[in-house]
């Protein structure tokens, strides 16, 4: 009796007579969930109305790389880059976005892009005051009643970008009246603002002038100016801001000068505003 009543024990504790399948994960699942998607590129910042060319590629978990997969591409942000089922990203607008490959495996490679503005070349516009704040003699003289907000003018900016940064030189009304160049950083968020800012001038009043430029698409630019003036015989100064209201992009530019001397030196705010072209 003792002996059957152990044998029993022990074929309850083991299961006699039962078998337990093994178990093991799907294959596929297993491949899948261990298969990764990289996108890459040649760059990571782009101009505005350029494009750039993505590529993919899954790597499987036995280590085998397609270089080649299918699959389907998207952007998370369309109005700023575009991209083609061929991985072709054409650039809208300066901004921030993400161009992701979604493969047949299941998994997603991204890769992010900042679109940034393309300055180059020459641009001609007009700029119209907006605002004008004077102190001192400037005040007394009169200032902020000859630059009343509506006044235009005309203005042209060169500008030279590398990467980020931007070299520029302005002028306000002709070449008779121009300002220094000087280097501006591209900033902002998206690299789409310039702000060059020079000092100097024709004038016998000392002018300083400064751009903030933005590009929202690829023949569109837009900002504003600022203009301080001083005198080294009155207190105070005058300044006068502007929005700009057009700006064209050209290839050429020829200079007026708007004094048959060629060189004028104002001596009044009104001469001032007659070199600057303010109507």
């Amino acid at each position: 009796m003792r002996v059957v009543a152990l044998s029993g024990l022990v074929c309850l504790a083991v299961g006699c007579g039962a078998v337990t399948p093994p178990t093991s994960p799907a294959a596929s699942v297993t491949l899948a969930s261990m298969a990764t998607t990289t996108v890459a590129s040649g760059q990571s910042r782009v101009s505005i109305g350029r494009t750039e060319q993505m590529s993919a590629a899954v790597t499987a978990s036995t280590g085998s790389i397609d270089s080649a997969p299918t699959g389907t591409w998207g952007t998370d942000a369309p109005g700023v880059a575009t991209v083609s089922q061929a991985g072709l990203v054409t650039t809208i607008s300066p901004g921030d976005v993400t161009i992701f490959f979604d493969s047949a495996a299941g998994t997603r490679g991204t890769k992010h892009l900042t679109v940034i503005g393309d300055f180059n070349g020459t641009w001609s516009g007009m700029y119209q005051l907006s605002g004008c704040t004077d102190t001192g003699d400037f005040a007394g003289s009169g200032f902020c009643s000859t630059f009343t907000s509506g006044l235009s003018g005309p203005y042209i900016v060169t500008m030279k970008q590398t990467n980020g940064v931007v070299d520029a030189s302005w002028e306000l009304a002709s070449s008779t009246y121009r300002f220094a160049s000087a280097n501006g950083a591209v900033g902002g968020a998206f690299g789409s603002n310039t702000e060059p800012t020079g000092a100097g001038g024709d004038f016998t009043f000392g002018a300083v002038a400064g751009f903030q430029l933005s590009q929202s698409g690829v023949s569109q630019i837009g900002g504003t100016v600022q203009c301080t003036i001083t005198n080294p015989r009155m207190s105070g100064s005058g300044r006068f801001t502007g929005r700009i209201t057009s700006s064209t992009r050209v290839a050429d530019w020829s200079p007026t000068p708007l004094f048959n001397s060629g060189r004028v030196s104002p001596s009044s705010f009104s001469e001032i505003r007659t070199a600057l072209a303010l109507r």
